[in-house]
């Protein structure tokens, strides 16, 4: 998980958050079925295609690319079970892989919050042992993340390996060689796999940096 940063409400909703809100909480408040084609306004093309952008094509939670696991789903921050007031909220809105999801379901609890990627911080929260995640010391909202997206589950703990095991031979180049030109390219190359687009861009900068391998 690494800081996103909310883009500019799309004009879908800047036309309509309003008024769905308000049809939604009608239906709700009068404790009347709300309709299908209503409750599923928020996954809007628009809607998506600027959260897309916004996650860089992965799950907001693990870093996995999207397009390598699933479609993707519109993920409500706070559920919109629980707080239906929000669900066509763009600031609640984000993309999750299918996993990451159903693990959260509609976990909700003010007191002991999941990290929210827009407002947390969570390369301060969030430490890299390898390929296994850990929460920093004292920080408890880290921990129940991940203990509740099971951010270390098998196969996503399998692909954060062999994506650190492909570059590690790069790195024992980078270690050894005397050619300044050759370090520098590899350098680069780290450093390019380190930007929000790619996977796992938190746990390559963790471990560049307990390596001291910088720019």
């Amino acid at each position: 998980m690494i800081t996103l940063t909310k883009r500019k409400k799309p004009n879908v909703l800047v036309k309509n958050e309003t008024n769905w809100t308000n049809e939604l909480m009608d239906y709700l408040n009068a404790s009347k079925k709300v309709p299908e084609s209503l409750k599923g306004k928020y996954r809007h093309t628009e809607i998506k295609t600027e959260l897309l952008k916004e996650t860089n094509n992965k799950c907001a939670y693990c870093e996995s690319k999207i397009s390598h696991i699933d479609y993707g789903d519109i993920e409500h921050i706070l559920p919109k079970s629980i707080v239906p007031d929000k669900t066509f909220l763009w600031e609640n809105l984000t993309i999750g892989c299918t996993i990451c999801n159903q693990n959260k379901t509609n976990y909700y609890n003010p007191n002991f919050p999941l990290l929210n990627p827009y407002t947390d911080k969570p390369e301060e929260k969030l430490h890299f042992a390898g390929p296994m995640v850990v929460a920093a010391v004292g920080s408890l909202n880290a921990s129940i993340t991940i203990k509740k997206l099971d951010l270390n589950r098998p196969a996503l703990f399998e692909k954060r390996h062999d994506f650190l095991n492909k570059i590690e031979p790069l790195i024992r180049q980078y270690e050894l060689t005397n050619d300044a030109t050759l370090r520098q390219l590899l350098l680069d190359d780290f450093i390019a796999l380190t930007k929000p687009e790619h996977e796992y861009s938190l746990m390559l900068t963790q471990f560049l940096a307990q390596l001291a391998i910088t720019a």
